[in-house]
C-alpha cells in the first residue's frame, strides 16, 4: 500500500514537471498584460487576435503547416517502403541499412543544419521550400522508419500468400491484407514526422530564406528579442495542433488493436 502511494506520488511529480512549461506558456498566452507575466492577473484573447493580424506569424504558420504536411506524407511513405523492403527482401542487410538511416539522429541538430547549409551553399534551391523539405525529411525519416519496423514486426506474409492463392495479385494482396494491418503504424509515422517538422528550429536557422521562415523560427527570434506575448499565443496554437494530431494517432492505434 505504501509503495503504491509512493509510486503514484512519483508519477504525479514527474507529470507535473513535464507539463509545467506547457501550462506556463498557455497561461501567458491568455494574459491581458503586455509582458510575459505568470500567473496572469486578467485573461484576454488579445494576443491570439494579434497573432492572426500579424502577416509575419500567419505566413510563418502556413509555411510550417505546408512543409510539415508534405514531410509527414513523404516520410511515412518512404519509411513504409524501406521497412517493407528490409524485412521482406533484404533481411541480411537490415542492421547495416538501419544504421545508415539512423545516422541523422546521432548528429546534433545544429551541426546537421550547418552541414546542409554548406551542401546548399552554391545550389539554386538554397533558402527555398525544397531545401527545407529535404532537411526535414532527413530528420523525420529515421523516426518514421522505426515506427514502421515496429508495426511490421511479427507480421509475416502468410496472409498475403493466402490471398494470392485465392486469385489476388501481389499488389492486391498487399493493399487488401497487409496495408489495413499496418494502417495505424502509417498514421503514427506520419504524425510523428509532422510533429518533428512542425516544431523544428535547429535546421530552420540554417535553411530558411526570406520567404520561407517557419513558425518555430519566428518564435525563437521573438523570444530572443523579448517581444510581446504574441509569441506565447503562437506557441499555444502550435501545442494545440500537435496535441490534436497525437490524440488522433493514439485513437487510430487503439482502434486497430481493438479490431484484431
Amino acid at each position: 500500500m505504501q509503495f503504491s502511494i509512493f509510486y503514484r506520488a512519483l508519477i504525479g511529480l514527474i507529470s507535473a514537471f513535464l507539463v509545467a512549461p506547457i501550462v506556463v506558456v498557455v497561461a501567458v498566452s491568455f494574459s491581458d498584460s503586455g509582458r510575459f507575466q505568470f500567473p496572469p492577473r486578467s485573461l484576454s484573447l488579445r494576443w491570439f487576435e494579434a497573432f492572426f493580424q500579424s502577416d509575419l506569424f500567419v505566413h510563418a504558420f502556413l509555411v510550417s503547416l505546408l512543409v510539415a504536411t508534405v514531410v509527414a506524407v513523404a516520410a511515412a511513405l518512404i519509411g513504409a517502403l524501406v521497412a517493407i523492403g528490409l524485412i521482406r527482401f533484404a533481411p541480411h542487410r537490415f542492421a547495416f541499412v538501419e544504421t545508415i538511416f539512423l545516422a541523422p539522429v546521432v548528429v546534433p541538430g545544429v551541426l546537421l543544419g550547418a552541414a546542409l547549409l554548406l551542401f546548399y551553399l552554391h545550389s539554386s534551391i538554397r533558402g527555398t521550400l525544397l531545401a527545407l523539405l529535404i532537411g526535414h525529411l532527413v530528420i523525420a525519416i529515421p523516426y518514421s522508419l522505426q515506427t514502421m519496423i515496429a508495426g511490421l514486426a511479427g507480421l509475416g506474409i502468410a496472409l498475403e500468400e493466402a490471398a494470392m492463392s485465392l486469385g489476388a495479385t501481389p499488389f492486391q494482396a498487399f493493399c487488401k491484407v497487409t496495408l489495413p494491418l499496418i494502417r495505424s503504424s502509417v498514421v503514427a509515422a506520419a504524425v510523428l514526422a509532422f510533429v518533428i517538422s512542425f516544431s523544428d528550429v535547429n535546421l530552420a536557422i540554417f535553411l530558411t530564406g526570406p520567404t520561407t521562415v517557419t513558425l518555430p523560427m519566428v518564435i525563437f527570434t521573438d523570444v530572443l528579442q523579448l517581444g510581446e506575448p504574441t509569441v506565447a499565443a503562437a506557441s499555444t496554437i502550435q501545442i494545440l495542433l500537435i496535441a490534436v494530431l497525437l490524440v488522433v494517432a493514439q485513437r487510430s492505434i487503439r482502434l486497430r488493436i481493438s479490431q484484431r
